[in-house]
């Protein structure tokens, strides 16, 4: 398991320039999406009209290296 450098306690989700707070009825009021890079697509087993892309779902505390202040 990866855990977060000591002293970054402060870099998480929460105060990322690129995270989206937005509550999930299935997550919680904590989570929110991920917007550092372009949504995917998920796979599409026949052919529609709408294609949807997707964000990363993460949880305030969680972090990773791609961490930028507000």
């Amino acid at each position: 398991m990866i855990t977060r450098p000591e002293g970054n306690k402060h870099e998480g989700c929460h105060s990322c320039r690129f995270w989206r707070q937005g509550p999930s009825e299935e997550r919680g009021p904590d989570w929110g999406e991920c917007r550092r890079m372009p949504p995917t697509l998920p796979p599409m087993e026949e052919e529609k009209l709408v294609h949807v892309g997707i964000w990363p779902h993460t949880a305030e505390d969680d972090w990773c290296g791609e961490w930028e202040a507000r």
